[in-house]
């Protein structure tokens, strides 16, 4: 199941993030742009465990756009996450002031 968590402002229904069962994806015009796979990891704990970027657009900041949509999710569910992914981890790095939201 696909709900609509964040949207780029636009009136189509194809661009914007979505959650889906095993994580969430940025589409853009209905094709997936980025993915983020997240497992449950305990209670209340999400392991985020890759991110993908297709090739052709990256360099356009859309990873980065996922996760900040991603870990707004998280907080509103007042959930926390551990980093599995080589990019989340590093985003981390870069937000310290979003470190809350990790795992203890």
């Amino acid at each position: 199941m696909t709900s609509d968590i964040a949207s780029s402002g636009g009136a189509d229904e194809g661009t914007g993030v979505r959650r889906r069962e095993d994580g969430w994806v940025l589409l853009d015009d209905g094709a997936e742009v980025a993915s983020v796979v997240a497992e449950p990891a305990g209670v209340d704990v999400l392991a985020l465990t890759h991110t993908v970027t297709d090739p052709a657009r990256r360099g356009e900041g859309l990873a980065g756009r996922l996760v900040e949509a991603v870990l707004a999710d998280v907080r509103r569910e007042g959930l926390t996450v551990r980093p599995e992914c080589s990019y989340v981890a590093a985003w981390f790095a870069r937000h310290p002031d979003q470190r809350d939201l990790l795992a203890t």
